[in-house]
């Protein structure tokens, strides 16, 4: 069970009502834990109600409860639905194609919505709900598991459960908590499987839930969104908090660029990626833990290619260098719609079909940074030490002009020339290390003259000599990993003596 703690890091309160709830929070939650055992208890805590002055904090979960219904609770009637019920015997909705929306279950509906569930392809469950919550509605909660039903009915029939609650009728989560809901649905998208999602009616934290996906996921405006889980789910999202909180959350999403920062005085590519971390999900995040998304995307999608044998080696290095027989500009406004496509956080870069533009996405990136990837002064301290026998030798001197965010980067278009495996790298590499050092320093500005488009052309008489020195020093670390066999992406001993020199 994939239980997750909300209560990390707080949102800022979105409306005094929210902060009511939340002030009641740490008594209910002592209560809940005793609801989970037995329903049977009398706790003599009591709060104070700004409405109805002292009152017994036992009277707050069972009035709710009695509002709803109690046993007959309206909110898990399937007959209350004004829609047709998408699953039959359950108040539910499809909100697209692939999100149900729907009542909490239970042990009692499990025998007739499973076998729905397995025939509409859904593959996973998401639990809105806090343990111990609603106690007295419909048939109550199980005693020791805290929710209506066993989770492990889903999974017995190859469902997954997620369990990413928080408190009803308010906003309290964080942007954490809806992005790891995110990743739930994301992880489902990616095995063509079909999600369902749950609080008590499914009206409110369920339309929170659905609707941060469609932002994050489907790229819709919050109010876009809103406005389509209100149309499919009846009297949904009412709470001017709720709907607060989700336009928050694509702000949250909009601010969080890669191609159109800001010159921020002393920003660096750490400060980036641990930014980054906050927000992307999945093998995503795994793979991009210490060097920027638009880095591992491209450079996976050309190994892709390459392993699939759809491109050859020769055709990449091509893509990043220029090929003198095709100097045909690349098409600029479908480089800058991928731009923007980055920069809401869609990488899905499958339908690109001319292989120069996601290298010029590449060397964008790279180009137009508020800081020098690699500094003037790093490059010039290598060139003191190329003689040394081992890369690792001339960072123990260089060491400290080097951000341990760039040296990943370095280290993955490394690892990347290597997994091409060019017939004669002094050669064919060359060229392709020379237009790496110019974007990772910042020198294009000054070198128009030596491309044609995006073809670099002229080599040889290249007189910035930080651009010389930081070919040859590449050059050098790959000729030194050529034969080591290491895999792209990952960590070698080399990741972990440079740390230990950053005392990392």
């Amino acid at each position: 069970m994939d239980n997750v703690n909300s209560n990390s890091r707080r949102l800022p309160p979105l409306e005094q009502d929210n902060q009511n709830f939340r002030a009641m929070s740490q008594q209910r939650n002592t209560i809940k834990q005793q609801m989970i055992s037995s329903n049977n208890f009398e706790p003599k805590t009591s709060l104070q109600n700004k409405k109805t002055g002292p009152a017994p904090i036992e009277q707050l979960d069972n009035f709710i409860c009695y509002f709803c219904g109690g046993q007959d609770c309206k909110k898990e009637q399937a007959i209350s639905n004004k829609n047709k019920n998408a699953i039959d015997g359950l108040h539910s909705d499809w909100i697209t194609d692939d999100i149900l929306a729907m009542q909490r279950l239970s042990m009692r509906l499990m025998p007739i919505v499973i076998p729905q569930f397995q025939q509409h392809n859904i593959g996973a469950v998401i639990n809105l709900q806090q343990q111990g919550e609603h106690a007295q509605c419909g048939p109550g909660i199980i005693p020791g598991i805290g929710f209506s039903y066993n989770p492990e009915s889903l999974q017995s029939a190859k469902i997954n459960f997620f369990n990413y609650g928080w408190e009803d009728m308010t906003a309290d989560t964080t942007f954490e908590n809806l992005l790891k809901i995110c990743s739930a649905f994301d992880l489902m998208q990616k095995k063509g499987k079909k999600v369902a999602v749950h609080c008590h009616a499914g009206t409110g934290r369920t339309g929170v839930a659905i609707v941060a996906w469609l932002i994050y996921g489907e790229r819709m405006s919050a109010d876009d969104a809103i406005r389509l889980f209100q149309s499919r789910r009846r009297d949904s999202l009412g709470k001017g908090a709720q709907k607060d909180l989700l336009k928050a959350f694509e702000k949250f999403l909009q601010n969080r660029k890669w191609y159109n920062y800001t010159k921020i005085s002393g920003l660096i590519n750490d400060d980036i990626v641990q930014q980054q971390n906050q927000y992307v999900v999945n093998e995503l995040k795994n793979k991009t833990k210490l060097i920027p998304a638009p880095l591992y995307v491209i450079f996976n999608r050309f190994l892709l290619l390459l392993e699939d044998q759809l491109l050859t080696s020769k055709q990449i290095l091509q893509a990043f260098i220029g090929d003198p027989q095709n100097i045909q500009p690349v098409n600029k406004e479908e480089l800058q719609n991928l731009q923007k496509q980055f920069d809401v956080h869609n990488f899905r870069i499958g339908h690109v079909t001319d292989m120069r533009l996601l290298a010029q996405l590449l060397f964008v990136y790279f180009d137009f940074l508020p800081w020098q990837c690699v500094t003037d002064k790093f490059a010039l301290e290598i060139k003191q030490h190329l003689n040394q026998k081992q890369i690792l030798d001339i960072f123990k001197v260089c060491f400290k002009d080097l951000e341990i965010g760039s040296f990943y980067i370095l280290k993955t278009v490394i690892q990347f020339a290597v997994q091409l495996k060019i017939a004669d790298p002094q050669i064919d590499l060359k060229i392709f290390f020379y237009r790496f050092s110019i974007s990772l320093l910042q020198k294009q500005r000054y070198l128009d003259d030596h491309f044609i488009g995006h073809s670099l052309v002229r080599t040889n008489k290249i007189e910035i000599v930080q651009i010389v020195y930081l070919q040859q020093f590449l050059q050098k670390w790959h000729d030194e990993i050529l034969n080591l066999n290491e895999k792209i992406f990952e960590e070698n001993q080399l990741s972990k003596d440079f740390r230990e020199l950053k005392g990392v």
